[in-house]
């Protein structure tokens, strides 16, 4: 699987999301079904999170701009989540 570097706002905003549910990077990796080296590669800027995991931590924020930060780097912009 292709891994892609994230860009420094994404890993800040994932790091932001675990820290605002009061979760370590293991708590927060088995929430999201994944290794908690993953979650530290991706807020360090190492690697990006696959399409499921970007879903998956857009639905864990409830922060508008951190939600729509992630569904971006999925492609995805307001006008395609319209019905």
């Amino acid at each position: 699987m292709k891994h892609t570097k994230p860009s420094k706002k994404l890993s800040q905003a994932i790091m932001q999301i675990r820290t605002d549910l009061g979760l370590n990077q293991r708590d927060m990796a088995s929430k999201l079904g994944t290794s908690a080296m993953a979650v530290s590669r991706w807020e360090s800027g190492v690697n990006e999170p696959d399409g499921k995991s970007l879903v998956a931590l857009s639905k864990m924020t409830k922060k508008p701009d951190i939600y729509w930060l992630l569904l971006g780097a999925l492609g995805l912009t307001k006008r395609d989540l319209r019905g």
